[in-house]
């Protein structure tokens, strides 16, 4: 992982969220779900390729009950 672009805690549910601008030497979007107590159970929930660098970001988690 690497450009890493903004990182956030979800109290909620004590989840990291990273958002990245490059995997693998890959320029793309990237957002991962990485679990506080098992961070190696991480997973992505978005893995877009694509050959922009994103400048500035945010990253928001939003719920709907």
């Amino acid at each position: 992982m690497g450009a890493i672009k903004e990182i956030i805690f979800d109290t909620d549910e004590d989840d990291f969220y990273l958002l990245a601008n490059k995997y693998r030497e890959k320029l793309g979007f990237f957002v991962l779900k990485i679990p506080e107590i098992n961070p190696l159970n991480g997973k992505f929930l978005i893995k877009w390729k694509n050959k922009l660098d994103i400048g500035d970001t945010n990253i928001q988690v939003l719920r709907n009950d």
